[in-house]
Protein backbone atom coordinates (compact mmCIF):
# COMPACT_ATOMS: atom_id res chain seq x y z
CA UNK A 1 0.00 0.00 0.00
CA UNK A 2 3.16 2.37 0.71
CA UNK A 3 3.83 3.10 -2.91
CA UNK A 4 -0.21 3.97 -3.74
CA UNK A 5 -0.25 6.19 -0.76
CA UNK A 6 3.06 7.96 -2.76
CA UNK A 7 1.57 8.24 -5.76
CA UNK A 8 -1.91 9.89 -4.71
CA UNK A 9 0.06 12.21 -2.00
CA UNK A 10 2.60 12.91 -4.62
CA UNK A 11 0.39 15.87 -6.56
CA UNK A 12 -1.65 16.58 -3.57
CA UNK A 13 -1.19 20.28 -2.30
CA UNK A 14 -4.47 21.30 -1.14
CA UNK A 15 -3.13 21.07 2.50
CA UNK A 16 0.51 23.14 2.30
CA UNK A 17 2.87 25.12 4.54
CA UNK A 18 3.90 28.65 2.60
CA UNK A 19 7.95 28.90 4.08
CA UNK A 20 8.62 30.79 0.28
CA UNK A 21 7.66 27.25 -1.20
CA UNK A 22 5.06 25.08 -0.49
CA UNK A 23 5.72 22.23 2.02
CA UNK A 24 3.36 19.48 1.24
CA UNK A 25 1.94 16.10 2.44
CA UNK A 26 4.58 14.13 0.30
CA UNK A 27 7.43 15.60 1.66
CA UNK A 28 6.43 13.49 5.35
CA UNK A 29 6.16 10.47 3.39
CA UNK A 30 9.48 10.68 2.28
CA UNK A 31 10.75 11.77 5.50
CA UNK A 32 8.98 8.39 6.70
CA UNK A 33 10.23 6.34 3.80
CA UNK A 34 13.97 7.84 4.56
CA UNK A 35 13.63 6.79 8.49
CA UNK A 36 11.90 3.39 7.85
CA UNK A 37 15.29 2.56 5.29
CA UNK A 38 17.83 3.57 7.28
CA UNK A 39 16.42 1.71 10.43
CA UNK A 40 16.11 -1.45 8.15
CA UNK A 41 19.48 -0.84 6.79
CA UNK A 42 17.64 -0.87 3.02
CA UNK A 43 19.80 0.73 0.13
CA UNK A 44 18.32 2.88 -1.71
CA UNK A 45 19.92 3.67 -4.76
CA UNK A 46 18.98 4.40 -8.96
CA UNK A 47 20.60 4.45 -12.06
CA UNK A 48 19.17 7.55 -13.91
CA UNK A 49 18.32 7.38 -17.64
CA UNK A 50 20.05 10.00 -19.63
CA UNK A 51 16.67 12.09 -20.31
CA UNK A 52 16.83 12.46 -16.28
CA UNK A 53 20.81 13.89 -16.56
CA UNK A 54 19.16 16.04 -19.31
CA UNK A 55 16.22 17.36 -17.29
CA UNK A 56 19.33 17.82 -14.57
CA UNK A 57 21.50 19.87 -16.17
CA UNK A 58 18.75 22.25 -17.20
CA UNK A 59 18.04 22.79 -13.41
CA UNK A 60 21.71 22.94 -12.58
CA UNK A 61 22.04 26.13 -15.27
CA UNK A 62 19.03 27.31 -13.58
CA UNK A 63 20.77 27.48 -10.28
CA UNK A 64 23.99 28.93 -12.06
CA UNK A 65 22.25 31.95 -13.33
CA UNK A 66 21.47 32.81 -9.60
CA UNK A 67 25.06 34.14 -9.45
CA UNK A 68 23.65 37.46 -11.85
CA UNK A 69 20.25 37.15 -10.91
CA UNK A 70 17.78 40.47 -10.29
CA UNK A 71 16.78 39.13 -7.14
CA UNK A 72 18.43 37.25 -4.87
CA UNK A 73 15.88 36.26 -2.23
CA UNK A 74 13.59 34.57 -5.19
CA UNK A 75 16.77 32.36 -6.29
CA UNK A 76 17.97 31.44 -2.86
CA UNK A 77 13.88 30.13 -2.83
CA UNK A 78 13.97 28.70 -5.88
CA UNK A 79 17.32 26.84 -4.83
CA UNK A 80 15.81 26.04 -1.64
CA UNK A 81 12.37 24.89 -3.50
CA UNK A 82 14.07 23.03 -6.08
CA UNK A 83 16.53 21.15 -4.04
CA UNK A 84 13.63 19.64 -2.04
CA UNK A 85 11.53 18.78 -5.14
CA UNK A 86 14.35 17.14 -6.57
CA UNK A 87 15.27 15.16 -3.34
CA UNK A 88 11.60 13.90 -3.57
CA UNK A 89 11.99 12.96 -7.00
CA UNK A 90 15.43 11.11 -6.63
CA UNK A 91 13.71 9.29 -3.23
CA UNK A 92 10.68 8.24 -4.69
CA UNK A 93 12.91 6.87 -8.00
CA UNK A 94 15.08 4.98 -5.97
CA UNK A 95 12.14 3.74 -3.68
CA UNK A 96 10.52 2.19 -6.03
CA UNK A 97 13.21 0.99 -8.49
CA UNK A 98 14.78 -0.90 -5.14
CA UNK A 99 11.47 -2.79 -4.49
CA UNK A 100 10.56 -3.32 -8.42
CA UNK A 101 6.97 -2.69 -7.81
CA UNK A 102 4.70 -3.50 -10.91
CA UNK A 103 4.01 -0.09 -10.19
CA UNK A 104 0.89 0.18 -12.86
CA UNK A 105 -1.43 -1.69 -10.10
CA UNK A 106 -0.53 1.02 -7.95
CA UNK A 107 -0.60 3.69 -10.36
CA UNK A 108 -4.10 2.45 -10.71
CA UNK A 109 -5.28 2.65 -7.20
CA UNK A 110 -3.46 6.55 -6.89
CA UNK A 111 -5.98 7.40 -10.11
CA UNK A 112 -8.67 6.14 -7.99
CA UNK A 113 -8.17 7.72 -5.22
CA UNK A 114 -7.00 11.10 -6.08
CA UNK A 115 -10.05 11.39 -8.31
CA UNK A 116 -12.49 9.77 -6.04
CA UNK A 117 -10.90 12.10 -3.09
CA UNK A 118 -11.05 15.24 -5.37
CA UNK A 119 -14.76 14.94 -5.80
CA UNK A 120 -15.62 14.24 -2.24
CA UNK A 121 -13.69 17.31 -1.72
CA UNK A 122 -15.44 19.20 -3.77
CA UNK A 123 -19.19 17.81 -2.69
CA UNK A 124 -18.29 19.11 0.40
CA UNK A 125 -17.12 22.67 -1.09
CA UNK A 126 -20.81 22.93 -2.39
CA UNK A 127 -22.47 22.41 0.85
CA UNK A 128 -20.53 25.01 2.60
CA UNK A 129 -20.05 27.66 -0.41
CA UNK A 130 -20.92 31.17 -0.72
CA UNK A 131 -21.11 32.42 -4.20
CA UNK A 132 -20.89 35.95 -2.68
CA UNK A 133 -17.01 35.45 -2.06
CA UNK A 134 -14.23 36.46 -4.49
CA UNK A 135 -11.13 33.83 -4.64
CA UNK A 136 -11.96 31.73 -1.33
CA UNK A 137 -11.75 28.47 -1.38
CA UNK A 138 -14.57 25.95 0.20
CA UNK A 139 -12.77 22.57 0.69
CA UNK A 140 -12.60 21.75 -2.91
CA UNK A 141 -13.88 24.58 -4.71
CA UNK A 142 -13.09 27.97 -5.18
CA UNK A 143 -14.80 30.70 -6.05
CA UNK A 144 -13.92 33.02 -9.12
CA UNK A 145 -15.84 36.06 -10.77
CA UNK A 146 -19.08 33.87 -8.81
CA UNK A 147 -18.32 30.71 -10.49
CA UNK A 148 -17.37 27.63 -7.89
CA UNK A 149 -14.74 26.25 -9.86
CA UNK A 150 -13.36 22.95 -9.01
CA UNK A 151 -9.52 22.35 -7.59
CA UNK A 152 -9.96 19.30 -5.70
CA UNK A 153 -7.14 18.02 -3.71
CA UNK A 154 -4.69 21.18 -5.51
CA UNK A 155 -5.00 24.34 -4.19
CA UNK A 156 -5.85 25.72 -8.15
CA UNK A 157 -8.12 25.38 -10.65
CA UNK A 158 -5.99 25.16 -13.24
CA UNK A 159 -3.26 22.86 -11.52
CA UNK A 160 -5.88 20.73 -10.66
CA UNK A 161 -6.45 20.26 -14.55
CA UNK A 162 -3.43 19.80 -15.33
CA UNK A 163 -3.05 16.88 -12.47
CA UNK A 164 -6.43 14.96 -13.95
CA UNK A 165 -5.40 15.08 -17.85
CA UNK A 166 -2.36 12.07 -17.12
CA UNK A 167 -5.16 10.35 -15.24
CA UNK A 168 -8.17 10.73 -17.83
CA UNK A 169 -6.02 9.45 -20.53
CA UNK A 170 -4.98 6.21 -18.02
CA UNK A 171 -8.07 5.56 -18.00
CA UNK A 172 -9.31 5.79 -21.06
CA UNK A 173 -6.72 3.21 -22.56
CA UNK A 174 -7.60 1.10 -19.11
CA UNK A 175 -9.43 -2.31 -19.58
CA UNK A 176 -10.26 -2.39 -15.64
CA UNK A 177 -13.80 -3.24 -14.73
CA UNK A 178 -14.43 0.79 -13.87
CA UNK A 179 -12.04 2.53 -16.24
CA UNK A 180 -15.28 4.21 -18.12
CA UNK A 181 -16.87 5.10 -15.34
CA UNK A 182 -13.61 6.39 -14.04
CA UNK A 183 -13.09 8.05 -17.38
CA UNK A 184 -15.96 10.12 -17.53
CA UNK A 185 -15.80 11.21 -14.05
CA UNK A 186 -12.49 12.80 -14.64
CA UNK A 187 -13.76 14.34 -18.13
CA UNK A 188 -16.27 15.62 -15.61
CA UNK A 189 -14.08 17.34 -13.29
CA UNK A 190 -12.03 18.74 -15.87
CA UNK A 191 -15.13 20.56 -16.99
CA UNK A 192 -16.06 21.69 -13.71
CA UNK A 193 -12.63 23.15 -12.92
CA UNK A 194 -13.26 25.43 -16.12
CA UNK A 195 -9.88 25.67 -16.71
CA UNK A 196 -9.41 26.76 -20.46
CA UNK A 197 -5.85 25.88 -20.93
CA UNK A 198 -6.79 22.57 -19.42
CA UNK A 199 -9.62 21.90 -22.08
CA UNK A 200 -7.42 23.02 -25.07
CA UNK A 201 -4.88 20.35 -23.60
CA UNK A 202 -7.28 17.66 -23.27
CA UNK A 203 -8.40 18.58 -27.12
CA UNK A 204 -4.63 18.46 -28.00
CA UNK A 205 -4.23 14.48 -26.56
CA UNK A 206 -7.42 13.56 -28.02
CA UNK A 207 -5.48 14.24 -30.72
CA UNK A 208 -2.62 12.09 -29.37
CA UNK A 209 -4.82 9.10 -28.99
CA UNK A 210 -6.71 9.51 -32.08
CA UNK A 211 -3.03 9.18 -33.61
CA UNK A 212 -2.53 5.53 -31.70
CA UNK A 213 -6.30 5.08 -32.07
CA UNK A 214 -7.55 1.72 -34.00
CA UNK A 215 -10.39 2.14 -36.02
CA UNK A 216 -13.57 1.09 -33.18
CA UNK A 217 -11.63 3.55 -31.00
CA UNK A 218 -12.14 6.33 -33.40
CA UNK A 219 -16.13 5.22 -33.44
CA UNK A 220 -16.17 5.69 -29.47
CA UNK A 221 -14.31 9.26 -29.87
CA UNK A 222 -17.18 10.37 -32.47
CA UNK A 223 -19.53 9.08 -31.16
CA UNK A 224 -18.39 10.82 -27.81
CA UNK A 225 -17.96 14.15 -29.29
CA UNK A 226 -21.96 13.66 -31.15
CA UNK A 227 -23.37 12.96 -27.76
CA UNK A 228 -21.63 16.68 -25.99
CA UNK A 229 -22.76 18.14 -29.00
CA UNK A 230 -26.79 16.99 -28.62
CA UNK A 231 -26.76 17.65 -25.07
CA UNK A 232 -25.20 20.93 -25.56
CA UNK A 233 -27.52 22.17 -28.52
CA UNK A 234 -30.52 20.51 -27.31
CA UNK A 235 -31.01 20.19 -23.79
CA UNK A 236 -34.28 21.20 -22.38
CA UNK A 237 -34.74 25.24 -21.55
CA UNK A 238 -34.48 25.81 -17.83
CA UNK A 239 -32.96 27.07 -15.30
CA UNK A 240 -30.13 24.37 -15.72
CA UNK A 241 -29.47 26.20 -18.99
CA UNK A 242 -29.76 29.23 -18.00
CA UNK A 243 -27.07 29.06 -15.36
CA UNK A 244 -24.71 27.21 -17.68
CA UNK A 245 -24.93 29.65 -19.97
CA UNK A 246 -23.99 32.23 -17.56
CA UNK A 247 -21.13 30.29 -16.13
CA UNK A 248 -19.80 30.08 -19.91
CA UNK A 249 -19.83 33.66 -20.49
CA UNK A 250 -17.92 34.49 -17.57
CA UNK A 251 -14.97 31.65 -18.78
CA UNK A 252 -15.59 32.90 -22.23
CA UNK A 253 -15.35 36.45 -21.60
CA UNK A 254 -11.65 38.01 -21.92
CA UNK A 255 -10.27 34.55 -23.93
CA UNK A 256 -8.71 36.57 -26.31
CA UNK A 257 -6.51 38.09 -23.81
CA UNK A 258 -6.11 34.61 -22.69
CA UNK A 259 -7.13 36.50 -19.15
CA UNK A 260 -4.96 39.32 -19.23
CA UNK A 261 -2.37 37.25 -19.65
CA UNK A 262 -1.30 38.29 -22.78
CA UNK A 263 -0.36 41.87 -21.17
CA UNK A 264 2.49 40.10 -19.27
CA UNK A 265 3.69 37.88 -22.35
CA UNK A 266 3.79 41.34 -24.39
CA UNK A 267 5.72 43.04 -21.06
CA UNK A 268 7.72 40.13 -20.17
CA UNK A 269 9.41 39.96 -24.34
CA UNK A 270 10.40 43.44 -24.60
CA UNK A 271 12.46 43.39 -21.48
CA UNK A 272 13.68 39.90 -22.66
CA UNK A 273 15.19 41.79 -25.50
CA UNK A 274 17.96 43.60 -23.61
CA UNK A 275 18.92 40.12 -22.04
CA UNK A 276 18.40 37.70 -24.29
CA UNK A 277 21.10 34.66 -24.11
CA UNK A 278 21.23 34.59 -20.57
CA UNK A 279 18.13 36.18 -18.91
CA UNK A 280 17.52 37.83 -15.71
CA UNK A 281 17.91 35.11 -13.60
CA UNK A 282 15.96 31.84 -12.15
CA UNK A 283 12.64 32.94 -10.25
CA UNK A 284 13.26 36.88 -11.13
CA UNK A 285 9.82 37.13 -13.13
CA UNK A 286 7.44 38.81 -10.72
CA UNK A 287 10.46 41.22 -9.31
CA UNK A 288 11.26 41.99 -12.67
CA UNK A 289 7.54 42.92 -14.14
CA UNK A 290 6.86 44.24 -10.67
CA UNK A 291 9.77 46.68 -10.67
CA UNK A 292 9.02 47.88 -14.42
CA UNK A 293 5.29 47.73 -14.88
CA UNK A 294 4.23 47.58 -11.39
CA UNK A 295 2.21 43.85 -12.14
CA UNK A 296 3.99 41.64 -9.65
CA UNK A 297 1.71 38.66 -11.54
CA UNK A 298 3.41 34.78 -13.07
CA UNK A 299 4.07 34.41 -16.54
CA UNK A 300 1.62 32.19 -16.87
CA UNK A 301 3.12 30.14 -19.28
CA UNK A 302 6.32 28.29 -18.43
CA UNK A 303 8.20 28.35 -21.27
CA UNK A 304 8.44 32.47 -21.33
CA UNK A 305 9.24 32.20 -17.87
CA UNK A 306 11.84 30.20 -18.74
CA UNK A 307 13.14 32.16 -21.76
CA UNK A 308 12.57 35.08 -19.40
CA UNK A 309 14.96 34.10 -16.34
CA UNK A 310 17.32 31.33 -18.09
CA UNK A 311 17.89 33.56 -21.70
CA UNK A 312 18.05 31.54 -24.85
CA UNK A 313 20.43 28.60 -23.53
CA UNK A 314 18.14 28.18 -20.57
CA UNK A 315 15.44 28.09 -23.36
CA UNK A 316 16.79 25.87 -25.69
CA UNK A 317 18.07 22.89 -22.87
CA UNK A 318 14.74 23.20 -21.43
CA UNK A 319 12.63 22.78 -24.52
CA UNK A 320 14.99 20.05 -25.84
CA UNK A 321 14.38 17.89 -22.62
CA UNK A 322 10.44 18.88 -23.35
CA UNK A 323 10.82 17.44 -26.67
CA UNK A 324 12.64 14.30 -26.15
CA UNK A 325 10.18 13.78 -23.66
CA UNK A 326 7.70 13.57 -25.76
CA UNK A 327 9.58 11.54 -28.46
CA UNK A 328 10.30 9.17 -25.76
CA UNK A 329 6.41 8.66 -24.65
CA UNK A 330 5.47 8.18 -27.91
CA UNK A 331 8.09 5.36 -28.55
CA UNK A 332 7.21 3.90 -24.85
CA UNK A 333 3.61 3.97 -26.01
CA UNK A 334 3.75 2.63 -29.44
CA UNK A 335 5.88 -0.68 -27.61
CA UNK A 336 3.85 -0.91 -24.64
CA UNK A 337 0.12 -1.50 -24.60
CA UNK A 338 0.18 -1.15 -20.85
CA UNK A 339 1.93 2.42 -21.36
CA UNK A 340 -0.02 3.66 -24.32
CA UNK A 341 -1.77 6.57 -21.71
CA UNK A 342 2.04 8.45 -21.63
CA UNK A 343 2.00 9.69 -25.25
CA UNK A 344 -1.62 11.65 -24.87
CA UNK A 345 -0.50 12.50 -21.73
CA UNK A 346 2.54 14.51 -22.57
CA UNK A 347 1.15 15.94 -25.67
CA UNK A 348 -1.50 17.55 -23.14
CA UNK A 349 1.21 18.19 -20.68
CA UNK A 350 3.32 20.23 -23.59
CA UNK A 351 0.34 21.89 -24.47
CA UNK A 352 -0.74 22.97 -20.64
CA UNK A 353 2.35 24.16 -19.75
CA UNK A 354 1.70 27.06 -22.00
CA UNK A 355 -0.62 28.73 -19.69
CA UNK A 356 1.18 27.56 -16.31
CA UNK A 357 4.11 28.27 -14.55
CA UNK A 358 5.25 24.80 -13.35
CA UNK A 359 8.19 23.79 -13.68
CA UNK A 360 9.46 23.20 -10.20
CA UNK A 361 5.86 21.89 -9.38
CA UNK A 362 5.02 19.01 -8.09
CA UNK A 363 2.76 17.76 -10.12
CA UNK A 364 5.51 18.66 -13.38
CA UNK A 365 7.68 15.73 -11.52
CA UNK A 366 5.24 13.38 -10.90
CA UNK A 367 4.26 13.33 -14.84
CA UNK A 368 8.19 12.51 -15.22
CA UNK A 369 8.42 9.95 -12.34
CA UNK A 370 5.11 8.30 -13.93
CA UNK A 371 6.87 8.10 -17.32
CA UNK A 372 10.29 6.87 -16.17
CA UNK A 373 8.62 4.80 -13.13
CA UNK A 374 6.49 3.09 -15.06
CA UNK A 375 8.34 2.49 -17.74
CA UNK A 376 11.07 1.04 -15.08
CA UNK A 377 8.51 -0.77 -14.08
CA UNK A 378 7.93 -2.97 -16.77
CA UNK A 379 11.24 -3.43 -17.99
CA UNK A 380 12.07 -5.13 -15.05
CA UNK A 381 8.93 -7.81 -15.45
CA UNK A 382 9.97 -7.93 -18.95
CA UNK A 383 13.38 -8.92 -19.01
CA UNK A 384 13.17 -9.60 -22.69
CA UNK A 385 12.05 -6.45 -23.85
CA UNK A 386 14.48 -3.81 -24.90
CA UNK A 387 13.63 -2.88 -28.39
CA UNK A 388 12.39 0.66 -26.75
CA UNK A 389 14.90 2.37 -24.48
CA UNK A 390 15.09 5.76 -23.31
CA UNK A 391 18.44 5.58 -25.22
CA UNK A 392 21.08 3.41 -22.60
CA UNK A 393 21.60 3.46 -19.63
CA UNK A 394 24.81 4.69 -18.24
Amino acid sequence: MLPSFLLTLYPINRISLDVGFKLIPIYLLLLFILLRCLIRGDRLSVKFYPIEYFAFIFYIYAMFTSLYTFSIDSSLRFIAGFSLACSTYVLSRAYISRHKFNLIIYFDRAAKLFLLGSLLNYFFGLLTMDLGAEHVDFFGLTIEKGVPRMIGLSNDPNIFAFTILIFIFYFIYSSGRWSRMFAGLGVASLLLSMSRGGGVAFIFGLVGVIVMARPRAWVYIILSFSILLTVYFFWPAGYLVDVIGIYIDKRVSGIETAGGRTIIWRNALELWESRPVFGYGIFSFQDVLGEVFNDYRHAHNTYLEVLFETGIIGFVIFSSFILFSLFLSLRISLKCNELRFLFPSFVALVVAIFGLSVYIHPVFFFYYLTLVGLYDSYVSRNPYFHNVKPYRRR
